[in-house]
């Protein structure tokens, strides 16, 4: 994988005679945008036989849930309700498992280094300590070699095109597969660029060239779980910035999709249909306004499912269970995105001759109202101009460039996502002005 200047990844090919050259075959397979790929659903039949239950957006699955650890420590310390980092350790203590697979903080980056990796730990306690959200480019290259080669099993998180990509490869890789023996799937709206962090941070104070390491998610005491905290680690003072709001800075609107993967404009799957269980935030208005997070668990492993009946039965988990169409409530702008605006997004590629991967979802514009339409573009014009606008602010040193640069665009759409009543009082106001 090679980082561009615009802070993505993308695969390059190395020459033959390399020692790790690429087999342009196994790389067709495993690429979960490649016309080669195998739909989410063909790979649920293949992985998941337990889960007999299915859900058109939410997928095959076992049992949902909304879910919080019962310990303070643990709950407080997480980015929601805490069952990620609980069902990793409970995986290890438990024998199921002998090492995770997950993204943590580089601790020393130095100037313009990556600040997320996937490591590997068999230590509960390392778990515990390190997991973390991470808004960042990471990518498969280094710990599939390393999970290969390790004597024991493995339980991996990952975003759905991660957990689509592993088990891909596994169809290919016998050793890979008896090796990776739970995928812990995690909720993804997209993934950002690198660029994404940088422009957080920058606004709180921390240069590019000085940022150390950043916190997405911490929680903000007396706000709702949908709200929070942003700080960045400054290299240059050696310190952590003050916590700020995340909605307050620019690019903080996750729906606005700045610094977006352009490929996360191709993807269907909100919710990592193909991992062993799911895991998000309960974005549902019963649950945000509590500041201590709740997630959202669908389980599609006989297994995990086990594990998560015994925590429950022991006190480690408080759990209410829900059908399937209030987890996709709960993840309802994403799979809008991912469903209705994807059929939008595909019809303008086949309109204008561009390729596009094959999908679930067909191509369509009929049905979408205007409005709509005219969001779905403003996102993605917007994804990819945020890109090249932040990659040019900062070979400036500038990032007043990106923001005005980048306004227009924001303002359009900000005037188009605004709700009807909105748009009325805006443009009755606007008349008496005149």
């Amino acid at each position: 994988m090679r980082r561009q200047h615009d802070g993505t990844y993308v695969p390059f090919r190395r020459l033959s005679n390399s020692a790790r050259a690429v087999d342009d075959e196994a790389l067709a397979s495993a690429c979960p945008f490649s016309p080669r790929s195998i739909s989410e659903d063909q790979l649920s039949k293949q992985y998941l036989p337990d889960a007999e239950t299915y859900h058109g957006e939410v997928g095959a699955y076992i049992g949902s849930h909304v879910v919080h650890v019962t310990s303070e420590g643990l709950r407080a310390s997480s980015s929601s309700g805490g069952f990620a980092r609980w069902l990793l350790r409970e995986l290890l203590e438990e024998g199921c498992v002998t090492h995770v697979a997950h993204v943590t903080r580089v601790t020393n980056p130095g100037i313009g280094g990556a600040l997320f990796r996937f490591d590997l730990t068999k230590d509960p306690g390392d778990v515990l300590a390190t997991a973390t959200s991470a808004y960042y480019p990471v990518n498969l290259e280094t710990i599939i070699p390393a999970i290969k080669e390790l004597e024991g099993t493995v339980a991996i998180t990952a975003i759905p095109c991660f957990a689509k990509a592993i088990r891909q490869v596994c169809l290919q890789d016998s050793v890979l597969r008896e090796k990776v023996k739970v995928i812990v799937g995690i909720v993804c709206g997209h993934m950002k660029s690198r660029g994404f962090a940088e422009l957080l941070a920058w606004q709180v104070g921390v240069p590019p060239k000085d940022l150390g390491g950043v916190d997405f998610r911490k929680k903000l005491p007396n706000l709702p779980a949908n709200q929070k905290g942003f700080v960045a680690y400054d290299l240059s003072t050696l310190e952590w910035t003050d916590p700020v709001n995340t909605k307050s800075l620019i690019g903080g609107d996750w729906g606005v999709g700045l610094l977006k993967n352009p490929a996360c404009e191709f993807c269907d799957d909100v919710l990592a249909e193909v991992a062993d269980v799911s895991i998000g935030d309960a974005w549902l208005p019963e649950y945000t306004r509590d500041p201590k997070g709740h997630s959202i668990v669908v389980i599609r492993n006989k297994a995990v499912q086990e594990v998560f009946e015994a925590g429950f039965e022991r006190g480690d988990l408080s759990h209410t269970e829900v059908v399937g169409d209030v987890v996709a409530k709960s993840q309802a702008g994403g799979l809008r995105h991912r469903r209705e605006g994807l059929a939008f997004r595909l019809y303008m590629a086949e309109s204008e001759g561009r390729w596009h991967p094959p999908k679930r979802v067909r191509p369509a514009m009929a049905g979408i109202p205007r409005r709509r339409q005219r969001i779905y573009a403003a996102r993605h014009q917007l994804a990819l101009q945020s890109l090249e606008a932040f990659s040019e602010a900062k070979d400036a040193n500038d990032l007043s460039y990106f923001t005005s640069k980048i306004a227009v665009e924001v303002k359009r759409y900000n005037r188009l996502s605004r709700p009807w009543w909105w748009r009325v009082l805006s443009s009755i106001k606007r008349r008496l002005v005149r």
